[in-house]
């Protein structure tokens, strides 16, 4: 897992580094400060027996986070980094295991400004390390198991509204964060896999919804 984690964690930064290298000298800089919730998501996808139950339960798991980028019309360019303490949590079993996950994403984007303006609509695509911490709490015995830590290489898009405001912007946005899951991640044998009952050669997306405050410079 750490192999992949410095191999993601090298590309994110390249990615970063060749970004903010190639701005256009018209462009701006900018720091932004973000608050949201991940959503929606569909950690369910991940159990595929008829008998297993599981009910999702992190509609509104809290996150935060920063931006730094370059923008100019039309493009910009951004890295970000985004936390959640429990962006991906479920209840198994009718609560007799409650699975709670920590997510980091650290992320390089191409961002495409569609109109420029005091109100200027965008939408944005990029990739990056997506991380999670999962834990697993059982709570007839009140103990707190750890299930490892998982580094993908994923991917992300989105879009939303900037308000531009002098030397600050506000912006809303709605980004989509996909990540792919196999066996291996989780070092299950596939036979085994399929034995319990796990799908886990899964695609996972998790919806950021979020608001941020940014200061140009």
């Amino acid at each position: 897992m750490s192999t992949i984690r410095s191999v993601a964690a090298a590309v994110v930064v390249a990615l970063v580094f060749v970004a903010l290298s190639a701005a256009p000298a018209q462009a701006q800089g900018e720091i932004s400060f973000v608050i949201g919730a991940l959503v929606g998501g569909d950690f369910e996808a991940l159990i595929a027996a008829d008998d297993i139950s599981l009910t999702t339960n992190f509609k509104n798991a809290p996150l935060y986070g920063a931006r730094l980028g370059w923008f100019g019309y039309p493009l910009g360019i951004e890295g970000s980094l985004v936390y959640s303490p429990s962006g991906l949590s479920g209840d198994l079993q009718e609560s007799l295991l409650t699975i709670d996950t920590r997510v980091i994403y650290m992320e390089a984007n191409l961002v495409l400004v569609i109109l420029p303006g005091p109100v200027s609509p965008y939408v944005t695509g990029g990739l990056g390390l997506h991380s999670f911490d999962f834990k697993a709490n059982v709570e007839q015995i009140d103990r707190t198991f750890d299930l490892g830590e998982v580094n993908k290489l994923g991917y992300n898009f989105g879009g939303g509204l900037k308000f531009n405001l002098s030397r600050i912007s506000i912006r809303a946005e709605v980004r989509d964060h996909i990540t792919k899951f196999t066996d291996a991640d989780f070092g299950f044998d596939p036979s085994i896999g399929d034995a319990l009952g796990f799908a886990i050669d899964q695609t996972l997306h998790n919806l950021e919804i979020s608001g941020s405050v940014g200061i140009r410079f």
